[in-house]
């Protein structure tokens, strides 16, 4: 390799370090600090959720939860109320929930800013971090701000039922509270920075001020714009569909601890919980000293540079950059080369992106979700990308393309634009000088995306993190400056040579300097780029031969017990161990026709068990469901057309513009947390429907004998291994 291309290749790799120490967070402050400390959240979290057992809504366990954090803030000078209410979310999930409502004595009345944690778990975990480490911040920032004089009253919900369904956060809105702006603390995984992923719409007013007062803002419009697209929700969703202003941070770390067993006190991450806590104060802080009544319309793109400051413009001046970059590139690429080595520099820059894809895709192939290893294979994809991006040629044409795609990124997603807009314009600018800033700019830009798409996407993302290197390999000045002509034959043929792609008397494959039957072969004549791809071949191989889970990076499996008449073990989750199980197999029927994916898990015989059915009866309009066993929660599935819908005498909201369902057309799905519902559909004609109930528990001790025999490196997730009567 050049030894002048050396020192571009130190500067990205040392951007890329700094971008992974920074994404640990900040070092957490000590019980001793006049600050929100991280040490002393924790001690509070451990005081009031415990963070050992799980404690789902509903349970003898989360009502001592709600009595602890209830008395903890009481005693810090807070006023508290505990609201109960049945309540229902659009899907419709419905259960009865206990909101912990705190305000500062002494505010001045008026819409207050509202910091919006939960505090119950999924029945399998103890959600120390989902949302324990929500709770603790809550309960640390209401030490620190109950003396302090805002403009605005700042209060505290800690709700209850948002594993349900956001049924906490509906709650609340039913009564149409008046709020000046939500701070919701979430989090999808149990370690990494706290990311300020998500925001109300028409941010441009509030978005500078609050991330401006970030100690350490590590977000970007991209999060936000990719959120709003994907079927998750968190409580902020309730809030922005009534209207309200709000930001929303989370840590999504460590994901295959998410929402399982291992979601414990000692997997929360003390960098994490001073990060969440530092936002969360910075933001209400801000928020509380605003004029939160008169502001303008508007959102804004966005980023932040290695978590040091942010760069923001208007959303609306999205596009005329992109155009106004694309002008320039083609002005530097018409005085520095002619039309056919931008075209071919052009084809193949989108060739390597392609290229980069393929590479990524053939990296994920087989590969779970996520496991417990993924540093190689993200490795192997990051190399792979910047190592198709030497088949390069025409500068012109490489900066032509960053900023076509700028133009068309900033039409279908704005928020997304800035990762071309930014690099695309420097390399515009670098056409009339010769700088080594384009390539720093690009790995600012996309080194903190490729390291954290494998935690957001998992191996879906090695296809981002593979064009992601792509894409900064071609910012990499290789051929056209630095002499490459001399050193390797296959980038001179591509730089001088009269033969193109395309036309030419002399095609690539049959050229005098073929990359297949050249007088050099790849692995002599070209070290550095065959060293690169046996060290893309090597990471990929050890990537694939670690295993794929851990102790501690276990894969999730959840064994039910279901009796529909005939009892079975049911295996849902990711079920690959139980796959090769002698006495597991494929259902011949689905399960659970009401959803828009077909259900044949595998099933395994189970004995029959004293376990009392569920009973579901019909006078008129009202379908009656009983648990006989008292069991968690009951459901309800009805096939037909429904003139209206109330769930014991409540009305589920209406649909909002943005709904994300997985149940079948001309199906309606009902889930109540309880042992009974009583469901008017409004009609008295035939109907069929499928009544369910669902205990958070095994029936007896002998399920764990399948667990133990047939599953190694796997835990329970979500609902957990539940018993399960369906009729």
């Amino acid at each position: 390799m050049n030894r002048r291309a050396v020192p571009v290749l130190v500067m990205i790799l040392i951007v890329a370090v700094i971008t992974a120490v920074r994404l640990r967070g900040p070092e957490p402050k000590p019980a001793t600090a006049n600050q929100f400390s991280a040490v002393r959240a924790l001690q509070a979290e451990k005081d009031t959720i415990g963070g050992t057992i799980p404690h789902p809504s509903g349970s003898k366990a989360n009502h001592a939860v709600r009595d602890r954090i209830v008395a903890r803030l009481q005693a810090l000078g807070w006023a508290v109320k505990v609201d109960k209410r049945f309540a229902c979310s659009a899907h419709p999930l419905c259960a009865d929930v206990e909101n912990i409502m705190a305000t500062r004595p002494g505010d001045k009345p008026g819409p207050p800013v509202l910091l919006t944690v939960h505090y119950d778990s999924v029945p399998a975990g103890p959600g120390a971090s989902d949302d324990g480490i929500g709770v603790a911040s809550a309960l640390e920032i209401a030490r620190i701000v109950r003396t302090e004089k805002t403009k605005n009253p700042v209060a505290i919900l800690i709700d209850d039922g948002e594993e349900l369904g956001l049924l906490g956060a509906e709650g609340f809105v039913q009564g149409m509270p008046s709020v000046g702006a939500v701070v919701n603390l979430e989090a999808r995984g149990t370690s990494g920075p706290s990311y300020l992923f998500e925001t109300s719409a028409n941010n441009r007013w509030f978005l500078g001020p609050v991330a401006r007062s970030l100690p350490m803002p590590v977000t970007t419009s991209l999060f936000a714009s990719i959120y709003d697209r994907l079927p998750n929700d968190t409580d902020l969703t309730v809030f922005k569909r009534e209207g309200m202003t709000g930001v929303n941070f989370a840590p999504i770390g460590n994901i295959n601890a998410y929402h399982t067993p291992n979601d414990d006190i000692a997997h929360v991450e003390l960098r994490t919980l001073q990060h969440q806590g530092d936002n969360a104060l910075a933001a209400v802080r801000t928020f509380a000293n605003m004029d939160l009544h008169h502001h303008p319309g508007g959102s804004s793109v966005w980023f932040d540079v290695l978590g040091f400051f942010l760069v923001s413009w208007p959303e609306s001046w999205t596009l005329v950059f992109a155009i106004v970059s694309l002008l320039i590139a083609i002005a530097g690429s018409a005085l520095r080369e002619g039309r056919r080595e931008t075209l071919i520099g052009f084809l193949l820059f989108l060739l390597s992106l392609i290229v980069a894809a393929l590479i990524g895709i053939v990296l994920g192939l087989g590969s779970p979700a996520w496991i417990a290893h993924p540093w190689p294979l993200i490795a192997a994809a990051a190399l792979a990308g910047f190592v198709v991006s030497i088949l390069r040629r025409g500068d012109g044409g490489i900066a032509i393309g960053w900023n076509l795609l700028a133009v068309v990124v900033a039409v279908l997603m704005p928020g997304a634009s800035y990762l071309f807009i930014v690099p695309g314009l420097f390399l515009g600018i670098a056409l009339f000088t010769v700088d080594f800033i384009a390539p720093v700019i690009a790995a600012l830009i996309w080194a903190p995306l490729a390291l954290v798409i494998y935690d957001a996407l998992g191996s879906n993302g090695l296809v981002v993190v593979a064009v992601a290197g792509a894409l900064v390999g071609s910012t990499v000045p290789f051929v056209a400056r630095w002499g490459l002509r001399s050193r390797w034959p296959v980038a001179s043929r591509l730089t001088t040579a009269q033969p193109y792609l395309a036309t030419g008397y002399r095609s690539l494959a049959t050229g005098y300097w073929s990359l297949v039957t050249g007088y050099r072969s790849l692995a002599t004549g070209y070290p550095s780029l065959a060293t690169a791809a046996v060290v893309v071949i090597l990471l990929a191989a050890t990537g694939r031969l670690l295993p794929a889970y851990t102790a501690t990076q276990p894969q999730r499996i959840n064994i039910d017990y279901f009796d529909d008449g005939t009892p079975h073990w049911l295996a849902a989750g990711m079920n690959s161990t139980l796959a090769g199980a002698a006495q597991f197999r494929r259902a011949s029927s689905n399960l659970a026709p009401w959803s828009m994916f077909s259900s044949h898990p595998l099933l395994a015989s189970a004995p029959k068990l004293n376990v009392p059915p569920v009973l579901v009866s019909r006078e008129g309009s009202i379908i009656h469901v009983r648990s006989q066993r008292n069991a968690d929660r009951v459901i309800l599935a009805i096939q037909g057309k429904l003139p209206s819908l109330r769930v014991n005498g409540i009305t589920p909201p209406p649909r909002p513009k943005r709904f994300h369902t997985f149940i079948a057309p001309g199906w309606t799905r009902i889930t109540v947390s309880g042992s009974s519902m009583d469901v008017d559909v409004g009609t008295t004609a035939p109907l069929r429907f499928i009544a369910t109930d669902m205990t958070y528990a095994p029936p007896f001790e002998a399920r764990k004998l399948i667990r133990t025999r047939d599953i190694s490196n796997a835990v329970p997730s979500d609902d957990g291994d539940v018993t399960i009567t369906q009729r």
